[in-house]
């Protein structure tokens, strides 16, 4: 008769979820260009709750500049060779250097895949009620007016994806339950403000956006119009 496998405990269980939200994060990255090659922790047999916060703290906004330039060089490293042959080396030693045009699919693709990262409430402590869908409203909302193809550039400029990240953090962690305010305003305006380009929003775009958690926006005379 085959053993039955021993039950986990709620901590053992816990740190297998947080591992596997990781692993998701890692791959997120990567799609950005980033490589994180840091070897991943085992569970150890007594799972503590410090062993799991270690996990949830392996965030990319908390990764230093250099650690990011890092990663950033381990991912150019690996797609270079992959990506080049040995003979399909300059006589000089260097790699041709023609790189593939994304498609517009494939962009959209990353594109979801980014905005659910941004949304992810699996990346924290508490969430408030119905925020998730604000601001992946906003997000659409701009993707529709940029279009995939500029909404993709730029999400590549540096730190727009971070920006976003931190603002709807602070967003979705707004509601204090100890005393029963709600802080979410300043992330919120915040986001709508990286959304935008980095422009303050217009007294319109504000009104609609604290009664109705959405904005018009609006990329006429910029260089996404």
């Amino acid at each position: 008769m085959a053993k039955k496998k021993p039950k986990l405990t709620p901590n053992q269980l816990e740190y297998q979820k947080q591992l596997k939200l990781l692993r998701r994060r890692i791959k997120a990255w990567e799609r950005r260009g980033f490589l994180y090659d840091e070897p991943l922790p085992e569970m150890p047999k007594r799972v503590r709750k410090q062993d799991i916060q270690r996990l949830k703290d392996i965030q990319f906004r908390r990764f230093t500049p250099q650690q990011k330039q890092q990663y950033r060089q381990n991912y150019q490293i690996r797609e270079e060779l992959n990506r080049f042959p040995e003979d399909d080396i300059y006589d000089d030693g260097r790699p041709h250097t023609d790189q593939p045009v994304k498609t517009e699919a494939e962009m959209d693709a990353w594109l979801e895949e980014t905005f659910d990262e941004i949304v992810s409430p699996s990346l924290l402590e508490r969430e408030r009620e119905g925020a998730k869908d604000v601001l992946r409203g906003l997000l659409e909302d701009a993707k529709r007016e940029l279009g995939v193809k500029g909404m993709y550039e730029y999400f590549q400029e540096p730190n727009v994806v971070d920006q976003l990240n931190g603002a709807a953090e602070k967003y979705l962690n707004s509601y204090k339950r100890k005393n029963g305010t709600d802080s979410g305003d300043a992330p919120l305006s915040e986001f709508a403000r990286v959304l935008n380009l980095g422009r303050p929003l217009t007294q319109e775009q504000n009104e609609e956006l604290t009664m109705y958690g959405a904005v018009d926006f609006d990329y006429a005379g910029t260089d996404y119009d």
